[in-house]
């Protein structure tokens, strides 16, 4: 694989299937497929499996929702029923000290961004990939002519911790005249806009790790391509390339949804409303859509979901406000993250990441105090002018590493006069939104939900020492538990699972148990389907989860 990644071509020569409008499920109203629309692409397959696990069937029909035993965190309006005197506080990552850890050092690097990273559990070890940019090929320069050049590749280094990283020169591409160098992929054109992911059970026989990229084809033009690894190093392309047409600048984000055997994928969408031919001012195509496939060849027509709205309007003349560069997906326990480069329509401004949320990938939440996730730094800090690109969310013990790109100089300056790093932030597992009730106390409803294990765990934190008109010296959080035949008013509860019955919580805890009167177990109410009232005195509620304690040995 010196040459990078030599992709073998195909003819299309199936007939691309139309699959039913991915909101179907809720729409009533599928389009018509072809009558050559295989099993696993057929209109009732895939209104299947988008009906699979959908949460507005919550909405619709009253349906209790399903979290087996997975987190369910308390993100936004759709991830709980109904709340009082509490209120949503985005938690701002921990940016390293160290910061950045990653530079262009190379001779060969000009530029570098767009960091993926991944724990590997088989090797122990960090694994990166991340954005090598030849400015010289980009700009079209006249430097060093006898050399083929790329202007986006893809580069890799390595670390035992998650912060000190090495580059491992090897001879699967030269470069510029150096045999030895930490390139790995270069496609046919470009190897741009990637992202490697652990590659999905259905398709690990071809290897442990998955890499979608955009390359520019002779037969395609720019398109969506995937390749396998067993080591993260070398890699096979998939047998049935390019995967999608019609591939639009910046990234192309896949998300597997298990539940739903379905790929999501995330990108700009095609359809506009601003026709790009007589509007020359900016790149109108920055907001975010989505499409859906079952067999990553036959694709849903790409649906908007998130666009610049009235919040997003700049205050003056000078600054007309912001769009949407790009939005990094995750699927984060039974839900869904969108970390949102926000870049200025006017390139002097600033940029930042804005995180969103969505129950089932589809409809998206931001918040309406359009509080930054990642911010850009203080003036004269290497991300003092943009931060973006934030791809990875690393879960290493109790905290989350979150690797993104940042640059001292506003998002339009260019190289050389601005160059591009690679940070890492932390935040606290599992908290990305807490739900705060004050000193004078407040409530939080979940919705209603089917009890799948004999223990209630809860991720809350408690402040010590605040005051509070009773004189309470710590926060605290009680919970108690209700069903529709009861009611969900006033003091009504299940006998026995009360508010009065629960045992004060003062821990900062990623999973406490709930107890009432000394007893956790909520065999007596497996397969109910119930409501959680939460109870949150100087106290922050982050998620909750069923699971099942393991049965005691007998003594011998």
């Amino acid at each position: 694989m010196k040459n990078g990644l030599e992709m073998e071509h195909r003819s299309n020569m199936g007939t691309v299937v139309a699959l039913i409008i991915f909101l179907g499920a809720f729409l009533k109203t599928p389009l018509v497929c072809s009558e050559e629309a295989s099993p696993t692409t057929s209109p009732e397959a895939v209104q299947g499996q988008l009906e699979a696990d959908n949460p507005d069937r919550y909405y619709r029909n009253g349906d209790p929702v399903d979290t087996g035993h997975q987190l369910q965190l308390f993100l936004d309006p759709s991830s709980y029923a109904d709340r009082w005197d509490v209120f949503r506080r985005i938690n701002e990552p921990e940016k390293e000290y160290n910061n950045p850890i990653v530079k262009a050092d190379q001779p060969w690097e000009h530029s570098i961004g767009l960091p993926v990273v991944l724990f590997d559990e088989q090797d122990q070890i960090f694994r990166m990939w991340y954005a090598n940019y030849d400015i010289g090929a980009w700009g079209r320069g006249n430097t060093l002519k006898n050399y083929k050049r790329h202007p986006y590749m893809m580069s890799y280094a390595e670390s035992p911790d998650g912060i000190t990283w090495t580059k491992p020169l090897m001879d699967r591409v030269s470069y510029m005249g150096y045999s030895k160098t930490n390139i790995l992929l270069t496609g046919v054109t470009n190897c741009q806009e990637f992202v490697v992911l652990h590659t999905p059970d259905h398709l690990r026989e071809h290897g442990r790790f998955m890499i979608w990229y955009r390359d520019q084809l002779p037969e395609y033009g720019n398109c969506v391509n995937v390749a396998y690894s067993n080591n993260g190093l070398d890699w096979t392309p998939h047998h049935d390339n390019p995967v999608y047409l019609k591939a639009l600048d910046a990234q192309h984000v896949p998300v597997w949804d298990e539940t739903r055997k379905l790929w999501l994928l995330y990108a700009r969408p095609q359809a506009l409303a601003a026709n790009e031919n007589r509007y020359h001012q900016e790149n109108v195509r920055t907001r975010i859509s989505v499409t859906v496939s079952s067999d990553m060849k036959n694709w849903e027509p790409a649906r908007h979901i998130l666009a610049p709205d009235e919040l997003d309007r700049g205050k003056t003349s000078d600054n007309p406000g912001w769009f949407f560069d790009r939005m990094s997906t995750i699927k984060y326990g039974n839900q869904y993250l969108g970390f949102v480069a926000i870049q200025p329509r006017r390139g002097k401004d600033k940029g930042w990441i804005e995180l969103v949320s969505s129950s089932d990938g589809f409809r998206w939440y931001r918040s309406p105090l359009r509080e930054k996730f990642i911010p850009y730094g203080r003036p004269g800090d290497w991300d003092g002018g943009h931060t973006w690109m934030l791809t990875s969310v690393v879960p290493r013990g109790h905290h989350l590493y979150l690797y993104y790109v940042g640059s001292s100089k506003s998002w339009r300056t260019r190289f050389p006069a601005n160059t591009r790093a690679i940070g890492v932030a932390r935040i606290r597992r599992d908290r990305f939104v807490g739900q705060y009730g004050d000193t004078g106390g407040g409530w939080l409803l979940s919705r209603e939900v089917k009890v799948t294990g004999n223990r209630l765990l809860v991720n809350i934190s408690p402040e010590h020492q605040a005051w509070n008109p009773e004189n309470v010296r710590y926060g605290h959080v009680l919970v108690e538990l209700l069903d529709r035949e009861g009611g969900v008013y006033g003091d009504q509860h299940l006998s026995g699972f009360g508010q009065d019955d629960c045992d004060r919580m003062y821990g900062d805890e990623y999973e406490q148990v709930v107890s009432w009167k000394g007893n956790p177990d909520l065999s007596s109410l497996r397969g109910k389907n119930i409501h959680i009232r939460f109870w949150l005195k100087s106290a922050y509620l982050f998620g909750f989860r069923f699971a099942d304690a393991q049965p005691q040995s007998s003594a011998k």
